[in-house]
């Protein structure tokens, strides 16, 4: 049984108050969804962005995702319908709510993950190996690819055997990232400890007081310890 947490924190330096990622999980039966959104900080709506982009995908998989198989095709698909449907609901006026976007589902066997722009989600398989899913490479003078941008395409990864999945937006990056690589001295640590909600606030609050967090910040995780979730916004 996989279980599933995660928390949020916003930035330090807000002017407009208000945290901008969104992020949920849940699941079908045996198959899980992870979603987390990242709202573009000089937009005025993203918050709303991000918050439709992860229910939108909710709803998608609830309706319908589920029953696919867990490939990469699968979640490229969800995330296409799901920039397809973001660009129909606000219309002219998308740029306004534009947010970074990763999704992965997993069975206990399976997994698959689809990202646009800088959040990620990283995947441990029972080898001992990790699968990074990011986008970075349209980043320039701070700036990055959009859900909403135009043009932009999935960066998709798919694997077998999971054992623990996470997914984030790049606020997390100045503390789990070295040199752009995964870094493995964080994340063994993130495995070997963390198994419910209060361990992801307790690391922000470490980050916090060490002036690492810089932006708002998400992290939900997924470990194969522990029992089933229901469906959580965060």
């Amino acid at each position: 049984m996989w279980n599933v947490f995660g928390a949020s924190y916003p930035s330090p330096y807000h002017t407009h108050g208000e945290n901008q990622d969104y992020s949920g999980f849940t699941q079908v039966g045996d198959v899980h969804l992870i979603v987390v959104a990242d709202g573009a900080g000089s937009c005025p709506l993203s918050r709303v962005g991000a918050e439709y982009a992860v229910n939108r995908t909710i709803s998608l998989f609830k309706s319908d995702y589920h029953m696919r198989d867990v490939t990469g095709d699968t979640v490229s698909a969800l995330t296409t319908q799901v920039r397809a449907d973001f660009l129909e609901t606000f219309g002219e006026d998308h740029k306004a709510y534009s947010c970074t976007f990763t999704v992965t589902m997993f069975t206990e066997r399976r997994w698959a993950a689809a990202t646009i722009g800088d959040a990620f989600s990283i995947v441990f398989d029972a080898t001992g190996g990790y699968t990074y899913v990011s986008d970075d490479s349209g980043e320039y003078v701070n700036e990055t690819v959009f859900l909403n941008s135009k043009g932009a395409s999935p960066t998709v990864a798919d694997g077998d055997d999971p054992v623990f999945i996470a997914a984030a937006t790049d606020g997390l990056k100045n503390v789990a990232l070295e040199n752009n690589v995964p870094f493995t001295g964080f994340w063994g640590g993130v495995q070997e400890v963390f198994t419910e909600q209060a361990h992801v606030e307790q690391l922000f609050t470490d980050m916090a007081a060490k002036s690492r967090v810089m932006d708002d910040t998400t992290l939900v995780c997924a470990t194969v310890r522990g029992g089933g979730n229901d469906e959580t916004h965060c």
